[in-house]
């Protein structure tokens, strides 16, 4: 299985462009779990570090999730991104 990983700040187009790359090349797509995570827990700006050690474990499981079924995955982030907030 191959996997693409985009990488960047925020609002640079990593998620348009996950969307782009996954329908050109039939794959897989991992959505950023952090920004559903966030908005659903209220807390956009003022997470803390125990936010930051859930949303790695659903980037793990929703990439895990994917490997599975695709020859190509694209992920719209992935843990160095997470790494960067801590």
């Amino acid at each position: 299985m191959t996997t693409v990983v985009l990488t960047g700040p925020e609002s640079c187009g990593k998620t348009t462009l996950a969307r782009i790359l996954a329908e050109s090349f039939a794959a897989g797509l991992v959505a950023e779990q952090a920004r559903d995570y966030l908005d659903q827990k209220d807390l956009v700006g003022r997470y803390q570090p125990s936010d930051l050690l859930k949303i790695a474990e659903r980037q793990s499981a929703a990439e895990a999730h994917a490997s599975f079924e695709q020859k190509i995955t694209v992920c719209d982030t992935d843990h160095q991104v997470v790494s960067i907030w801590w």
